[in-house]
């Protein structure tokens, strides 16, 4: 087979190498002496997440307690690492903001749930209490929270630590 090549043709090769996660393409300028010089350029893969976080049995969004006001509940939240030798930072926090922190057009929730874990690093697998307590006053309804690890890799392709983390979203019904 025989081809016409001109000097400033250009071809890609669209196959993709996927090897031990990375992706690499391969672009090929054709000389008009018919050689070939090959440029790689490494897609690089986004780190794993490096907890795994259950609230009370759940992995996934759900109503987690239910809670009357005035009184305090509590449900277990898992944290493990999925990297050896990691250690995180653990947080809980509203997905909404607290009212009249923000001047948006999202719905925020009233200043009387107050959510606290019992730890708030994590190195191994460990269980944690999340505590809320429910004002009074607080309107029935059902409050979306998220438990929020975060930690700093050092991964071979960057030259400073990847700050990443895991979420786990969760409600209360407050009754």
């Amino acid at each position: 087979m025989k081809m016409n090549i001109n000097s400033k043709q250009k071809i890609v090769i669209a196959s993709v190498l996927i090897m031990g996660g990375l992706a690499t393409f391969m672009t090929m300028n054709v000389m008009s002496t018919q050689s070939a010089v090959a440029q790689v350029s490494n897609h690089h893969p986004i780190p794993p997440d490096p907890f795994k976080i259950t609230v009370n049995g759940h992995s996934e969004p759900a109503i987690v307690a239910t809670v009357k006001r005035g009184q305090t509940s509590q449900v277990d939240v898992f944290v493990s690492p999925n990297i050896s030798g990691i250690a995180g930072n653990v947080d809980v926090s509203s997905v909404s903001p607290i009212c009249g922190t923000m001047s948006t057009n999202v719905k925020c929730i009233p200043d009387g749930i107050t959510a606290t874990l019992s730890a708030s690093k994590v190195i191994t697998p460990m269980h944690m209490v999340l505590t809320f307590s429910v004002s009074n006053d607080m309107p029935v309804g059902v409050y979306s929270f998220h438990v929020v690890t975060s930690t700093s890799l050092n991964v071979p392709y960057q030259t400073t630590p990847v700050n990443v983390g895991d979420s786990d979203s969760f409600a209360i019904q407050v009754t």
